[in-house]
C-alpha cells in the first residue's frame, strides 16, 4: 500500500485536498481494498460528527453587524471588477500538514492501532465461539456413548491386532439390536493431520465405512458410530487408516477386526 495516499484519506473525506491529491487517491482506491475499507470508515466517523453537538443561534448583536454591513455595500457604488492575480489557495489542511506532520502521523497509528483492537477482538469472539462449538459435540458425543454403555442389552466385542500395529487394542460396545456402537482403542500410532482412522462393518465381505476418528499423542481414542442397519446384521467389524476424510472401501491392510 502507498502510505502516502493512505495518510492522504482523512484528508479526502472532509475535503481538504487540492486537485492533484484528489485525483491520485480517486486513482488509487479501484486498486485497493484495503484503502477504500479506510475511506469508508473514515466516512462513517465524518458523518457522525454533525449530531455530536447542538445547534448554537447567533447573537443579536452578530445579525446587526452583519444586516448593517449589507446596507453599507448596497449603498456604495460598485464599478466593474478588475482582474486581479490569484495565488494558488492554501487551505487548512495543507497548513496542518505543513505545520504539524507528527500530528497527522499520529493520528493515523492511533485510528490504526484501534482498528486492529477491534479486530482482535473479533478474532477473539469467533475463537470463543468455536471453542464452545467444540465443547458442546464433545458434550453431545460422550453423552452418547455414556447412553450406549448404559443399555441394559449392551455387548462388549474385543478387536484382535494385526502385525501392522500389533500393540494396538480395542473394544466395541454396542446393543446388537441397534444401529449405533462405541468404539475405543488404545496403543495406537499417533497420525499425521492428512491421515485418519476409519471403522468398517463387514456384512457378506462386503465393508461399509461407518466413521472415521483420530488418537491423542498416547495412541488413545474412540468414535460413536450409527451403522446403516442394526448392528447384527454384520458379521465383522475392522479398522483401516486411510486419506483424510475417508475412502469408499479400504485402501490399506487391517489393523484390527472383531468377529461378531
Amino acid at each position: 500500500m502507498d502510505t502516502h495516499v493512505e495518510e492522504l484519506i482523512p484528508f479526502y473525506v472532509l475535503g481538504g485536498l487540492n486537485a492533484g491529491e484528489m485525483e491520485r487517491v480517486e486513482r488509487h482506491l479501484p486498486h485497493c481494498a484495503s484503502c477504500r475499507t479506510l475511506l469508508e470508515e473514515m466516512r462513517a466517523g465524518a458523518e457522525a460528527v454533525p449530531y455530536a453537538a447542538a445547534p448554537v443561534r447567533p447573537a443579536s448583536r452578530v445579525k446587526q453587524q452583519l444586516f448593517a454591513r449589507v446596507e453599507e455595500d448596497l449603498r456604495v457604488p460598485h464599478s466593474a471588477p478588475q482582474p486581479r492575480l490569484t495565488t494558488p489557495r492554501t487551505s487548512f489542511f495543507d497548513f496542518l500538514r505543513a505545520a504539524s506532520p507528527a500530528l497527522a502521523l499520529a493520528s493515523i497509528v492511533l485510528f490504526l492501532t484501534a482498528v486492529a483492537w477491534a479486530l482482535s477482538l473479533n478474532w477473539e469472539v469467533d475463537k470463543l465461539r468455536a471453542l464452545n462449538r467444540s465443547l458442546a459435540a464433545q458434550v453431545n458425543q460422550q453423552a452418547a456413548a455414556i447412553n450406549v454403555l448404559g443399555r441394559p442389552n449392551v455387548a462388549v466385542k474385543n478387536f484382535e491386532p494385526t502385525q501392522v500395529q500389533p500393540q494396538a487394542r480395542g473394544r466395541f460396545y454396542a446393543d446388537f439390536r441397534d444401529n449405533q456402537a462405541l468404539v475405543v482403542v488404545s496403543g495406537m500410532k499417533p497420525l499425521p493431520d492428512n491421515r485418519v482412522y476409519e471403522v468398517w462393518l463387514i456384512k457378506d465381505k462386503t465393508p461399509v465405512g461407518v466413521g472415521t476418528f483420530t488418537v491423542d499423542a498416547n495412541g488413545t481414542g474412540q468414535i460413536l458410530i450409527n451403522a446403516p442397519q442394526v448392528i447384527g446384521s454384520y458379521q465383522i467389524s475392522a479398522l483401516t487408516e486411510e486419506p483424510q476424510g475417508g475412502s469408499m472401501l479400504p485402501t490399506t491392510d487391517i489393523l484390527m477386526a472383531s468377529n461378531f
